[in-house]
């Protein structure tokens, strides 16, 4: 079981790990957004809903997207 910093560092890596995505989520989005996309990676109970939801947050930032539960609709 990990503790809720080393799920932080884990995402963290992940993202450096690809480029597009990292620039994205550490130069376009707020600091709060960005908070807000680890919280939602973290706060899942069960490790697949993290896997998946980290492999979203990525995906999507490689993309230039926000991910779509914390996307305002216009």
């Amino acid at each position: 079981v990990r503790s809720r910093r080393q799920r932080q560092m884990c995402i963290r890596d992940s993202l450096k790990r690809n480029n597009k995505a990292h620039q994205f989520f550490m130069n376009q989005l707020t600091p709060g957004y960005r908070k807000q996309s680890i919280w939602w990676v973290i706060s899942a109970k069960k490790e697949e809903t993290r896997d998946r939801r980290m492999n979203t947050l990525i995906e999507r930032s490689a993309k230039k997207e926000k991910i779509p539960p914390l996307k305002w609709a216009k």
